[in-house]
């Protein structure tokens, strides 16, 4: 006799991401955790059912994918936890060692660089889990974008790297809106009414027990509970409503302009495929 396997989402390990998945697994819902940047194979071959990608995988998936409105991860402001870190003012940049984990701070920062500067200096992937910008940016380039927990746990000096760029913050500076760095997505055309309906009540319940997720997690991430605390209850921003689906077309449209996506312009909700410049 036949199985059915449960049904498998994929998420991030990140503190910010706990709001939306403490509590969410049960019989018959599974999560797993990954860095960002792998989840989108995890759609495209099959393994999960929605996944909290990158926005930019709305645009960049070889399969088409649809935004569901049950939450997600951004900002109205800075984030803290996206940021450029430079030895050199930004005007003088000329190569950025970029996060491997991410898609949509590497497109962001793409976007915030060209509006700023006119042109954006050499974006070189490198690993930067465990990197030491003490001693020196990966790669040997003069700035580092970096993602995640480690800008706050492992944060570079501020006397080596005086030159810094809240990306959420640049964003909100340059266009007046809100930022969505992750969602939920998903390749399949209806997921169970229920899945959606936990998936929301578990993000309303977790935020509003924003202390209690701080005391469990935490500690075991490396954060302070004071700063955990305000990044997860007034910094970030955890709605997928109108300004945020907004936020997203215009990214989308500024990626278009820069040549790295084509057709742009789509419905969020259930977008087809997007070819992607190399």
């Amino acid at each position: 006799m036949a199985v059915d396997r449960p049904t498998t989402l994929g998420c991030v390990s990140y503190l910010n991401a706990k709001p939306l998945i403490d509590g969410l697994a049960c019989d018959g819902l599974r999560v797993e955790l990954g860095v960002p940047s792998s989840l989108l194979a995890g759609l495209v071959d099959g393994r999960f059912d929605a996944a909290l990608c990158p926005v930019i995988d709305l645009f960049r998936s070889p399969v088409p994918l649809r935004l569901l409105p049950v939450g997600g991860i951004g900002c109205r402001g800075d984030t803290l936890t996206v940021r450029l870190f430079s030895r050199v003012p930004l005007e003088d940049l000329r190569g950025v060692a970029v996060d491997r984990d991410s898609h949509t701070s590497v497109g962001l920062l793409r976007v915030l660089l060209h509006r700023r500067l006119g042109r954006v200096p050499a974006l070189e992937p490198e690993e930067m889990r465990d990197a030491d910008l003490a001693e020196a940016v990966p790669g040997g380039h003069e700035a580092a974008l970096l993602i995640g927990d480690k800008v706050v746990t492992h944060e570079p000096p501020a006397e080596l790297y005086p030159h810094q760029l809240d990306l959420g913050g640049a964003w909100a500076r340059a266009f007046g809106l809100p930022f969505l760095f992750a969602g939920w997505l998903t390749p399949r055309a209806a997921l169970p009414s229920r899945l959606e309906r936990r998936m929301e009540a578990v993000r309303a319940r977790n935020l509003a027990r924003v202390p209690e997720l701080v005391r469990r997690h935490a500690a075991g991430l490396g954060w302070p509970a004071g700063l955990a605390e305000a990044y997860l209850g007034r910094i970030l921003c955890y709605e997928t409503g109108p300004e945020q689906l907004a936020a997203v077309r215009r990214f989308g449209a500024e990626l278009g302009r820069l040549g790295l996506i084509e057709n742009a312009e789509r419905d969020l909700l259930g977008l087809p495929a997007a070819a992607v410049t190399p």
